[in-house]
């Protein structure tokens, strides 16, 4: 009776112990990815004084001008469709979330977007050691407004080297309309995003662009833009902003077209 005595007092300490360490493990919440991990890096080709460079397509520009706009289009769709979940991803990672329970947690807050005021949840659950689940469900109160729509959902690794997401159109249109996928190398500083057209019955429907980081290569950084008429590879230096396109579809060869540092037409060394 004396050693089955200590053996249950044995044996309760240790569920103790694993008891409370789950339940800390748990009550801890994730770290939100960064916004990289969702908003592609268009920076290099959004600069308003560059602007009038690409309308001189035909001219000094032409090379970059044809990369400039090629980037601009899916610049202006993606910026345009996501102004709302968007701005409410750069909230969430400004709030303290609050612990509900099951491995579950909440960021809720509100947000003003283009002067329309909106409520935002975002709910992470842990499904393994190495990746939790985000949901972002948006509120917009009033008439003509629209509640919990889920916006986006993804899934997440916790050591922040990879993403997945998916985009819904709009509270009207409830369908996947892209998906993104992040990859991060913290140790090389490499990464990639790559955004695809998933929405039904698009004529672009597959279509994708790619941004990319290599520190390693002299054209650090690169796009490549996939579409029905062809494959656009856009790469340039972050530095020096000089770089080149290759586009058979606008240039009808495979060949590289350059630019310099002054994002003037060079010929490729």
């Amino acid at each position: 009776m004396k050693n089955l005595t200590k053996l249950m007092i044995i044996a309760a300490m240790a569920s103790a112990i694993v008891f409370a360490g789950c339940s800390k493990e748990d009550s801890e919440p994730p770290e939100l990815p960064p916004m990289e991990s969702l908003v592609m890096d268009f920076s290099d080709f959004n600069n308003p004084s560059d602007t009038l460079q690409s309308l001189k397509a035909a001219g000094t520009y032409h090379n970059w001008g044809v990369a400039f706009l090629s980037v601009s289009v899916w610049n202006a769709m993606i910026t345009l469709g996501t102004a709302v979940p968007v701005a409410a991803y750069a909230e969430a990672l400004r709030q303290n979330p609050v612990y509900l329970g099951d491995s579950r947690w909440e960021w809720s807050y509100d947000i003003t977007v283009m002067s329309i005021q909106f409520s935002a949840s975002l709910i992470a659950e842990r499904i393994s050691n190495e990746e939790f689940t985000a949901e972002m469900y948006i509120t917009r109160p009033g008439a003509g407004g629209f509640e919990d729509f889920k916006w986006y959902e993804g899934t997440i690794r916790y050591d922040h080297t990879g993403a997945s997401w998916t985009l819904y159109e709009n509270p009207a249109n409830p369908s996947p309309i892209v998906t993104i996928v992040w990859n991060r190398d913290w140790e090389a500083g490499s990464l990639d995003l790559t955004y695809t057209n998933v929405k039904a019955g698009d004529n672009e429907n597959g279509s994708f662009i790619s941004f990319s980081v290599d520190p390693s290569k002299e054209y650090d950084a690169a796009y490549t833009i996939s579409l029905s008429a062809g494959v656009i590879n856009i790469e340039w230096n972050r530095e020096t902003k000089a770089g080149r396109i290759k586009s058979p579809v606008r240039f009808g060869n495979s060949m590289w077209h350059c630019w310099n540092s002054s994002l003037q037409s060079m010929v490729c060394p």
